[in-house]
């Protein structure tokens, strides 16, 4: 690939984090950087609890500019990544991938990057023209500090949000007037401000056509909290919260659904032989919340839907929840059950969960299962992808955190090379980092961990021969999260 202008080559050390310190090859920039390095050790060196309260107020302040300039300028580093399509640093990486390994930040973060680059920075062509950012005024504020991530997050909402019929004019006023006010004010002054834009651009709320509503639609659930909650956020469209409303009518009111009582989640007060006194009683009785209520029924209206068998198969089984427990855990009824989802639930109420439903009995040994096909198949079998969600939980790339129900069996031994459909030589890999495996000197390959390995039997991913980065074989940890408390190192 030609060297697009003002581009160096760059021959990054070959360290165990991938040179993170290595220069950038650029002699005016690396000397830049020394001096924030020796500038940072002079304020690391100075005794802040000295300081009174005007000079700590000023000095925090200086924190927080400088803290914002630097994202601010980090949006043209992530689109240079995003450009550069000769794959030097890491082959084989998405630039979602590539940002959260060398950064050591979640690939949602990492996606959240990407997107914000797309709108602040500027990007650099093939013909080495510069084209502005998207959001020219909100980016140049940002690389100079003077907003922050809260304040480029309500612009960049706003703005996104405008629907098509408003004009590229009314569009920069309006982001020049929030910019404006965002270096004077809090994001959530800013908010209000943006709140009455977009009223004035839309009074009657008929620019906004089906196409665009359609655009905004999502539900999105986070990642589950340390006491087994999750999180998330949504937004329906019309046709979807009319559904929604239709069932939760019903469903939803008091003394339907019980969680804590027996049949609960499927008990229906039109069911035959129920007692209309008893379903009274229960209403009046219950003292969920509505909140509380809605969920109850969301769990009752998912479990009826999986329990239908209407559903089809997705990945080679019934699509159904799965379950993988030790045999200790399940005899002491203590610690947490893992979801082929990647889910923990607390062992009684996995228990619980599998008494409503069809259990698949997990049975590792020869025991007439079968798991061994040799060349006789090419496609895993339902038991052995049964298997895999209890011992790989899910994708076995270095540092994925793609559960099991999001991964395809991959033959750690290539099977046009002569590869076996047998237990031991499969393994759990997601549709990204599947498509990466490859002879290539650009591609991943893979091996099984030998028995006097660190973690005999696990797959062992090898990075591709060319590229900076070259670093020896690996295991991914993430759905094994016990062995990051190991005291020896990980893999």
């Amino acid at each position: 690939m030609s060297q697009r202008p003002g581009q160096t080559q760059t021959s990054a050390a070959p360290t165990d984090d991938c040179a993170r310190q290595a220069p950038t090859g650029d002699t005016r920039l690396d000397a830049a950087l020394a001096l924030v390095d020796q500038a940072l050790d002079i304020v690391r060196g100075t005794d802040h609890r000295m300081l009174a309260g005007p000079a700590a107020v000023a000095l925090l302040t200086r924190f927080e500019q400088v803290g914002r300039a630097i994202d601010g300028l980090g949006h043209e580093l992530v689109n240079r990544i995003a450009e550069d399509a000769d794959d030097r640093i890491h082959p084989g990486l998405s630039q979602r991938g590539l940002l959260s390994r060398h950064l050591r930040i979640t690939r949602g973060e990492a996606a959240k990057r990407i997107r914000r680059a797309e709108r602040l920075g500027s990007r650099c062509g093939l013909t080495g023209q510069v084209t502005a950012p998207q959001y020219a005024h909100l980016g140049k504020a940002h690389r100079e500090g003077a907003v922050g991530d809260g304040h480029v997050e309500v612009i960049v909402k706003f703005l996104d949000r405008l629907p098509d019929a408003v004009s590229v004019a009314d569009r920069e006023e309006a982001e020049e007037r929030l910019v404006d006010m965002a270096r004077r004010f809090r994001p959530d002054e800013v908010a209000v401000a943006a709140r009455r834009i977009e009223a004035h651009l839309d009074p009657d709320g008929t620019l906004d056509d089906e196409r665009e509503r359609a655009r905004r639609r999502y539900l999105r659930i986070g990642p589950q909290g340390s006491d087994g909650l999750s999180s998330g956020t949504f937004c329906l469209d019309a046709p979807t919260r009319a559904l929604l409303d239709s069932l939760l009518a019903k469903y939803a009111r008091p003394g339907m659904c019980l969680p804590d009582r027996p049949g609960g989640l499927s008990w229906d007060d039109t069911a035959t032989g129920t007692d209309p006194r008893q379903a009274a009683e229960e209403a009046v009785r219950d003292d969920r919340d509505a909140g509380q209520r809605n969920h109850d029924a969301l769990a009752a209206m998912l479990a009826h839907l999986l329990a239908s068998g209407e559903l089809g198969r997705h990945r080679g089984l019934p699509v159904t929840t799965i379950i993988t427990m030790s045999l200790r855990e399940l005899e002491q009824a203590t610690g947490h059950a893992l979801t082929g989802g990647g889910t923990r639930i607390p062992m009684r109420q996995a228990i619980a969960m599998a008494a409503r439903s069809r259990p698949h009995l997990l049975i590792f040994g020869d025991d007439g299962r079968p798991l061994y096909f040799g060349r006789a198949r090419r496609l895993a079998s339902e038991d052995q992808r049964l298997v895999l969600f209890a011992t790989d939980r899910g994708c076995t790339y270095p540092g994925c955190d793609r559960p099991g129900q999001l991964c395809q069996v991959h033959h750690v031994d290539d099977w046009a090379r002569g590869g076996r459909t047998d237990i031991d030589r499969l393994t759990f890999a997601c549709d990204d980092h599947h498509g990466r495996i490859g002879p290539g000197q650009d591609q991943w390959s893979t091996t099984v961990a030998p028995p006097e390995h660190r973690y005999a039997g696990r797959t062992r991913w090898h990075p591709p021969q060319s590229g900076e980065c070259v670093r020896g074989p690996q295991v991914n940890h993430f759905h094994h999260p016990e062995e990051y408390l190991d005291a020896r190192p990980p893999e």
